[in-house]
């Protein structure tokens, strides 16, 4: 069995909510393979700011959620300060305004466009030795292909031998499902905190075998470096780096198969990508929109507020789904059809305001570099939608199972 495959289950998993049988959540944010498309559309339609049976206000309109996320007065957070994890409280997806500029700001570096671009040439040496086995086959999972290359890449940028990247996988588990995971009892949150501190306790000890003097150019020794100019500290470094290791490669991931899945359904997108290598930038981006690998994001209010002409209160839970706002109307003209070269609308593929991801660029590149190398390597590609297997886990949406069919070697095989 592949070293991999369990981690690969639990990307995205999380717990069930425990609410009333009537409640949308669980067809959003469940464990299974519903398709939310129809509930968002209803939402949308009828109550875009619905309070569900759970007592979780639902968002699905783009301009509400757009609203929402470049809020600049405080009125909604990320978090209830009173409920932090202690392993988690230094994340930046956590802090105030200020903190959270500072945090940015400290992180951006790893992110700007020469620092991608540096990445670049490391990933594409990824995708060749990824698929170079996969060609030869007439079938493979391209799964285990799309966790491989971003969690290989994001070790890369933090300065983790790429060799120990299942090691840090496995250990991440559980902090990936705290993260992720809107609903949690006592005891399911007390066990994934005790498996998130583990990770914290072992990024500490990678933080702390590094030495800024005698490695000045590892990623962690700038840091280190800020922390002795009082602009971190330790426990920030360490924070910081958990959410890095965990969002720097699950939304990587879940698009993979996503973007993939679709071209090969859409034959017209994947010939095109054949004949015209410079129309895959473009499609990948509406892919994206079209199949949101994250369906939504949690926001707490901070003060009573009225919303699309409901009030919500002070504390209140506020899912902001990303998936509807994607396939608004009033945003997109024909949100339901696949448009490669589509310029309107604001895709909220990844997010918008000061929380939005910054990471996106290192995500897209890396997807391009892959299908670049897949149409190039392996063009009569076709998707076998029978084994393939899509999952709704948590927040996520995407394949536990993507099996794809190299036609080129299915024909070159002789027969028995």
């Amino acid at each position: 069995m592949n070293p991999s495959n369990n981690v690969r289950g639990s990307l995205a998993a999380s717990s069930e909510p425990n609410s009333a049988v009537d409640s949308m959540i669980p067809s959003i944010l469940g464990s299974g393979t519903n398709d939310p498309y129809p509930i968002y559309d209803h939402l949308r339609r009828t109550e875009p700011v619905y309070r569900d049976e759970s007592g979780v206000w639902l968002i699905s309109s783009h301009e509400i959620i757009v609203r929402i996320l470049q809020n600049s007065d405080e009125a909604f957070r990320t978090q209830v300060t009173s409920k932090h994890p202690a392993c988690l409280k230094d994340m930046i997806l956590l802090q105030g305004p200020a903190s959270h500029e500072r945090l940015r700001r400290l992180m951006a570096p790893l992110f700007c466009a020469e620092a991608v671009a540096d990445l670049q040439a490391f990933v594409t040496q990824e995708v060749a030795r990824l698929l170079a086995p996969l060609a030869q086959l007439p079938r493979f999972n391209l799964a285990e292909a799309a966790l491989a290359l971003p969690i290989r890449t994001i070790c890369r940028m933090l300065g983790i031998a790429p060799e120990q990247s299942l090691v840090w996988l496995r250990a991440s588990a559980l902090a990936m499902q705290l993260m992720g995971s809107l609903f949690l009892n006592d005891a399911e949150r007390a066990h994934l905190e005790e498996g998130t501190q583990h990770f914290v306790n072992m990024l500490e000890a990678y933080v702390g075998s590094v030495d800024p003097d005698a490695t000045p150019d590892h990623p962690v020794s700038r840091f280190l470096r800020l922390e002795r100019q009082g602009e971190i500290s330790r426990s920030e470094i360490v924070g910081n780096l958990l959410f890095l290791f965990v969002t720097g490669f699950v939304t990587t991931t879940v698009s993979i198969g996503n973007v993939v899945a679709l071209a090969l359904k859409d034959r017209s997108i994947w010939q095109r990508w054949c004949a015209d290598r410079s129309s895959i930038r473009s499609a990948v981006r509406e892919l994206m929109r079209y199949d949101t690998a994250a369906h939504a994001i949690i926001r707490y209010a901070a003060r009573d507020i009225e919303l699309g002409g409901r009030e919500i209160r002070r504390g209140d839970r506020i899912l902001l789904l990303l998936g509807a706002a994607n396939r608004d109307p009033h945003e997109f003209e024909s949100p339901h059809e696949i448009d490669p070269n589509r310029k309107e609308g604001r895709s909220l593929t990844f997010g918008m305001g000061p929380h939005a991801c910054i990471g996106r660029m290192l995500s897209i590149m890396q997807i391009e570099v892959l299908v670049n190398a897949l149409v190039d390597c392996m063009p009569e590609l076709a998707i076998d939608e029978e084994k393939s297997k899509r999952c709704q886990n948590g927040r996520v949406h995407g394949y536990r199972d993507l099996w794809l069919n190299n036609m080129r070697m299915t024909q070159a095989r002789p027969s028995v």
